[in-house]
Order: C-alpha cells, then structure tokens, then sequence
C-alpha cells in the first residue's frame, strides 16, 4: 500500500513540473520568435498601455506592440498559427492578406481611435504631410494610385523611414514573408495617415 502512494505522489509530481516547464518553454519560445503574448501573458506582464488616460503615449505604445510581433513569420502564404492570429483579432478571413491586419492589431491594442478596416488603403484616410513615429506608412508601388501595402512608422531619417510591417519580405532573405523591421527609402511613391491626438 505504502508502495503504491509513493507511485501516486511521484506521477502527480511528474505532471506539474511537465505542465510547469511547458509554461515556461512557451513564453521563452514566443520570445525569441517575436510574438506578442497571449491576452493572459499580458495581464501577468502589467497589462496593455492605458493610452486613453496617457493620450500622449499612444506613439510609444503602437510601436512598442508592433516590435513584440518582429520575427513572426509566415508557415504557408499568408498562413501559420502566429499569423492566423493577427488576423483572427484584426476580424478578417484567415489566409486572406495581413499587412493592414497587423496594423490594425497594434492600433486596437493601444485602444486608439480610428475608422480603418481590413484593407490597406483603409489606413491613409487621414493623410499628413509630416509623417511622425506611430503613424501609418502606406505604398503604392506601381503608381496607379492604388494603395497595396501599410506599415507602422517606428522612426523619421533624413532620407528614409524605418518601419515595422507585416505581410512583408524578410530583409535578410532568410525566411519567409512575416513581420519585419524595414528601411524604406523616401523616393518611394508612398503617403502618410496619422490617428494620433
């Protein structure tokens, strides 16, 4: 009898230290592969940035949510379980094009106003001439004056802007499509959106 409590103990013990390292292993793993974490990671981390009690903030915590996502990358075109998420909590269809969704997540995120949806051209409705850190980027690479592409404005050089968009190439040509840090060169065919206060 005495042998068969000890077993009982030993396997209960063996089943919380598993479901603690896989704790542990998800939160590392999330990490290092850029991922925001999960609505009940974020709680335990603090919470999201108040940027209805701290409007001035709203830049810094746009940007702050797009950089925990560098790194994402695509499993399948427009596919995989990080990216399916994006666009799950942006409201759109899985598989469908997400450079807007990802968008559209940081700005929820931050609980800052806008009228943007799903779409691209979506994200330039307010357009600025000065372009400021927490803004949208948006790109019309063929020059019909259609929008195909948004990002996030991170920071403003003198001759270029550096962003943080998803739906995008890997600037080191080493994985698939996904979220990444870019250097996007002002002679671009390019406009500027801002829902910033």
């Amino acid at each position: 009898m005495r042998y068969y409590r000890s077993l009982s103990y030993c396997l209960f013990s063996l089943v919380i230290l598993t479901s603690c390292s896989y704790e542990i292993t998800i939160k590392i793993d999330r990490k290092e592969r850029g991922e925001s974490p999960s609505p009940t990671e974020s709680k335990s981390l603090g919470g999201r940035t108040d940027t209805k009690a701290r409007p001035s903030e709203a830049a810094e915590c746009i940007i702050t949510e797009a950089k925990g996502f560098i790194g994402q990358s695509e499993k399948a075109p427009n596919r995989g379980a990080g990216i399916e998420a994006i666009q799950r909590e942006a409201g759109i269809p899985l598989g469908s094009p997400w450079c807007q969704a990802f968008v559209l997540v940081c700005y929820n995120r931050c609980e800052v106003s806008h009228k943007m949806d799903g779409r691209a051209v979506s994200a330039c409705q307010k357009r600025v001439e000065e372009i400021k850190a927490g803004d949208v980027i948006c790109f019309d690479w063929n020059g019909n004056g259609h929008i195909q592409h948004s990002g996030i404005i991170e920071k403003v050089e003198e001759k270029r802007f550096v962003t943080i968009e998803g739906n995008t190439s890997d600037p080191d040509k080493v994985k698939a499509e996904g979220v990444y840090r870019k250097f996007r060169s002002k002679s671009l065919r390019y406009v500027g959106g801002t829902w910033l206060k």
